[in-house]
C-alpha cells in the first residue's frame, strides 16, 4: 500500500512539473523514513530518455508520505505521518526546484494522510 502512494505521489507531481516546454521535469518524491529512506527526493525526469534522476534530498522530516505544490507553485506542503501525533510541514520552493523550510504545524491528529491547498492559496488542509 505505502508502495502505491509513493507512485501515485510521483504521478501527481510529475504533473506539477516545471519546465513545460523543456526536456527535463523537475518533482518531488514523499517517502517513509521509518522504513529506510531519506525524506523529501527532488528528481529530474528526462521526457525524452524517460530516465529518473535523483537531484537532491530533503531530510530532517518524519514519514513525508505525501506533499502538495501550492497552486501558484511556490510552497510545498509535507504531512509527517506518524502514529503518535502528525505534523504539516511547509517549504518554499527555489527557482531551482530546493525546498526551504518555513515551519511545521502539528495536524491535531495521528496518521495525516492527506494534505490540499485552496485554489487561492490561503487555506491547508489535512485529513488524519
Amino acid at each position: 500500500m505505502k508502495t502505491v502512494a509513493i507512485v501515485l505521489v510521483l504521478i501527481i507531481n510529475v504533473l506539477y512539473a516545471s519546465g513545460k516546454d523543456s526536456k527535463n521535469r523537475q518533482f518531488y518524491v514523499g517517502t517513509y523514513t521509518s522504513e529506510g529512506a531519506k525524506g523529501i527526493y527532488l528528481c529530474n525526469f528526462d521526457v525524452v530518455t524517460g530516465e529518473i534522476t535523483l537531484q537532491e534530498t530533503f531530510s530532517g522530516i518524519d514519514n513525508p508520505s505525501f506533499l502538495k505544490i501550492s497552486p501558484d507553485k511556490r510552497f510545498l506542503y509535507a504531512v509527517s505521518e506518524k502514529s503518535d501525533e502528525g505534523y504539516v510541514s511547509a517549504f518554499r520552493i527555489d527557482k531551482n526546484g530546493k525546498l526551504i523550510f518555513i515551519n511545521k504545524q502539528s495536524s491535531n491528529g495521528a496518521g495525516p494522510c492527506q494534505v490540499d491547498v485552496s485554489p487561492d492559496d490561503k487555506f491547508v488542509a489535512v485529513a488524519n
